[in-house]
């Protein structure tokens, strides 16, 4: 199986580079190559096998030919198309079903063609019936069936195609001394037919790749309006519709740890707000405002930054947390860790707040609990909620949790 590449690690600039290289690059850059591969490999090797056992059946089909050209040798005809060619491609299919990194699969098919095409040429070289010089004709076929029905990536078949057309000149050097006209002009159309047929296999592959990046493109910018949908135009962080969707996931991942039986996993929220801060939006402005919930935004985004942790703006100025596989304990630690980082960074407010002057504050409620049936992310939430507003009844600038109970929620 070719390495998976995370579809948010290309850029819409990684494709349109490549798109533009398109009229003469075939292999793309590292990740988008191997992004491509792991995209396309498993039809590719569906398509594959199917396709050798079409080509299989048809190549012994030729042992109705050998038997009308070269009778003389078809005990051994029958032996190279029934124990060898049919063995070795019967293996090359189980090696392509298991989807084997590129490299391989592309040259054990390459490898494949060329023992075809030496197959038939042993037959025209081992003969001695007067019909023998037409047995070679049959290689035509294996090299279009390898360029345009195989499709063979480009590099392997041309090496494929090569050999092959060297061994097909090598193998008719017997026959030059009796026609030399009629051999030459053999080998010029098997040289054409290779030449051709290179070209076609070339631009098939060039338009199939053109066509992936084309798909892919739309792919990343259904994905980046995806993410925009799910972020808070403001700060950058997720919105209402990102953490509905959390919450979906959340129920989703509880519900098959329970069907597998694996051990249940904690949950944690924090619930932020910014101490007084409609007083500090009517001192200095609504820019000031904004001002202030983009860094407020960026410290705790930087707080959780690592882990499996979520931030999202919940409110005008309140701000959410969610800690998968965290208790309270824990939770209350990020919170008091956040809660200081903002008191430190020292955001000024206005003097002309009196008493709420200083600098910019957070309050926070903690809560935890196992999501199941009988606790929902809404509950986790609404539990921090009653903790906030006992951080805010005590002081402010503070973290409070909320009570845990086993099997439910404290809102409940």
């Amino acid at each position: 199986m070719p390495p998976n590449v995370p579809l948010d690690s290309l850029s819409l600039d990684d494709v349109g580079r490549a798109l533009e290289l398109r009229s003469f690059r075939l292999p793309f850059a590292k990740a988008l190559e191997a992004r491509f591969e792991a995209d396309t490999s498993a039809a590719r090797a569906r398509m594959l096998v199917r396709q050798n056992h079409i080509g299989l059946l048809v190549y012994n089909l030729f042992m109705v030919g050998d038997f009308l050209l070269v009778p003389d040798i078809m005990t051994i005809s029958v032996f190279l198309h029934l124990a060898v060619m049919t063995p070795l491609m019967m293996l090359v299919n189980a090696v392509v079903s298991r989807e084997p990194p590129p490299w391989l699969r592309e040259s054990i098919l390459a490898f494949g063609i060329v023992a075809g095409v030496e197959s038939i040429l042993a037959l025209t070289l081992l003969s001695h019936s007067p019909l023998r010089s037409s047995e070679h004709l049959s290689g035509v076929l294996v090299i279009l069936f390898a360029t345009m029905v195989q499709r063979i990536r480009f590099p392997y078949v041309v090496v494929a195609c090569l050999v092959s057309l060297l061994l097909y000149t090598v193998a008719l050097i017997p026959f030059a001394s009796q026609d030399l006209p009629r051999i030459a002009v053999a080998d010029a159309v098997f040289g054409g037919v290779v030449l051709f047929s290179l070209t076609g296999c070339y631009t098939l592959e060039s338009e199939l790749r053109t066509s992936y990046l084309l798909a892919l493109r739309d792919r990343l910018r259904n994905a980046e309006l995806e993410a925009i949908s799910r972020r808070d135009a403001l700060t950058g962080t997720g919105n209402r519709r990102a953490l509905d969707m959390l919450a979906a996931d959340l129920a989703a991942r509880a519900l098959r740890r329970r069907a597998g039986d694996e051990a249940p996993r904690a949950t944690a929220v924090l619930l932020f707000d910014i101490d007084f801060f409609k007083s500090f939006n009517d001192a200095n402005g609504h820019l000031a405002g904004d001002s202030c919930l983009k860094r407020v935004a960026a410290l705790v985004g930087a707080d959780v930054r690592l882990g499996a942790a979520r931030v999202f703006r919940f409110g005008g100025e309140e701000f959410l947390v969610v800690l998968e596989d965290t208790g309270l304990t824990e939770a209350i630690r990020v919170g008091e860790r956040i809660r200081r980082d903002v008191e430190t960074t020292a955001i000024p407010r206005c003097a002309m707040l009196g008493a709420y002057g200083g600098v910019i504050t957070l309050s926070a409620g903690a809560a935890a609990g196992t999501l199941g049936e009988t606790v929902s992310l809404a509950d986790l939430i609404a539990d921090a909620d009653t903790a906030l507003y006992a951080a805010k009844s005590e002081g402010r600038n503070r973290v409070r949790p909320a009570p845990v109970v086993e099997g439910a929620s404290a809102a409940a």
